[in-house]
């Protein structure tokens, strides 16, 4: 986390020799904020605490983009229990995603977890949140065992397939057809 530091100037009188206060001086300082880089883009602004100010990451546009575009292009196939190269299931596709954002900015991984931990984790941290709700990079866990990454207001991205087989890494909707069907829960991603 880049963390900058505002510095206020205080301005004090003080009792001069003569035993007169003296004047602070009435110098205007400008705040303004500057204009975000392309790789600031996706990011929140910054809040002030006592007058730091720590700056909140989300996934930028560009990088979630193109970890889910290259995760999605490689061609993969679905196998329960597999975490790559070229067979994924769908906690260890989603942890590689999260990942693949964290190496990108330098941060360090996580660990593997399954469905079924990501959702007792994140629900013990008090991060669930309405489905309607949710944002790009955000995590839905299925009761019956699926978990993925939201991209977009209609789709997540996720390894799918039952029985051992089925396309691997792809885009698929969330809220048509089967797993729009099916009990799921939403979460904040504390991670990206």
């Amino acid at each position: 986390m880049k963390l900058k530091i505002c510095l206020f100037v205080l301005s004090i009188s003080f009792v001069g020799a003569s035993g007169v206060h003296s004047q602070p001086s009435k110098k205007r300082f400008s705040f303004k904020r500057p204009e975000a880089s392309e790789s600031e883009k996706g990011e929140k602004k910054p809040f002030l605490f006592f007058g730091t100010a720590f700056k909140v990451k989300t996934p930028t546009a560009g990088t979630f983009a193109r970890v889910a575009g290259q995760m999605e292009a490689m061609n993969t196939s679905y196998c329960y229990g597999a975490g790559g190269p070229t067979r994924w299931d769908c906690s260890h596709a989603t942890t590689e995603i999260i990942n693949r954002v964290r190496d990108h900015r330098g941060e360090s991984r996580i660990s593997y977890r399954t469905s079924h931990s990501y959702r007792s984790y994140l629900r013990g941290r008090g991060l669930r949140i309405s489905c309607s709700d949710v944002k790009r990079g955000d995590i839905i866990v299925w009761l019956y065992g699926h978990v993925g990454l939201v991209y977009d207001s209609e789709r997540i991205i996720s390894s799918h397939g039952s029985g051992g087989s089925g396309p691997g890494i792809t885009f698929k909707s969330f809220k048509t057809g089967h797993l729009a069907q099916k009990s799921k829960e939403c979460f904040e991603n504390p991670w990206i």
